[in-house]
């Protein structure tokens, strides 16, 4: 029986395979923590369709998606890639304070 709070879909919302690969991640993550979109639209004060629009028609924006994020106790962050291929990795020195 389905209700107004969306906890029938707790731990079971559906993931596109054309959805950007960080919000896949994303609702795997909700998934496993057994939480709702609802739940944590209401925590990161976004719309509840807001986040499900992520799976299917637009991607967030940074702001948004690291709000969601800390409900879920995940953080966003960027970090070098391998070298290239064809070019040889830059050195640089350690800095240290």
């Amino acid at each position: 029986m389905a209700n107004h709070l969306g906890t029938r879909w707790r731990g079971k919302i559906p993931i596109p395979a054309h959805a950007h690969p960080l919000v896949r991640q994303f609702i795997a993550e909700a998934n496993e923590q057994q939480t709702t979109l609802t739940e944590i639209a209401d925590r990161s004060g976004q719309r509840r369709g807001t986040l499900s629009e992520w799976r299917y028609s637009r991607n967030p924006t940074i702001a948004s998606f690291e709000a969601a994020l800390n409900v879920i106790d995940l953080e966003l962050c960027i970090r070098r890639r391998g070298p290239r291929i064809g070019r040889p990795p830059k050195h640089t020195e350690e800095v240290r304070t």
